[in-house]
């Protein structure tokens, strides 16, 4: 994809490129393409979840994130945070 934002970014060093996902399509895109990774858990209902399985829910996203960076070759993203 060659996508272009006219004007461009004035900020030096720029900001890094987000990619919010939790889903295997979405967290593919984000091993390739993205600098961070932005997650809010159960993407349906954020927070709905108990604690323990808000975590449980993390760590496999965590998991699938690390999966699909090796399959594709990227680097994992620096995580920008996430809401239990």
């Amino acid at each position: 994809m060659d996508a272009h934002l006219v004007p461009g970014c004035v900020q030096h060093p720029r900001v890094p490129f987000a990619i919010a996902a939790g889903g295997p399509r979405g967290l593919a895109l984000a091993a390739r393409y993205a600098q961070t990774w932005v997650t809010i858990g159960e993407a349906g209902q954020p927070g709905a979840r108990p604690d323990a399985e808000a975590w449980a829910l993390l760590e496999r996203q965590v998991d699938a994130l690390e999966r699909a960076c090796a399959d594709g070759g990227g680097h994992p993203p620096r995580s920008a945070g996430w809401s239990t």
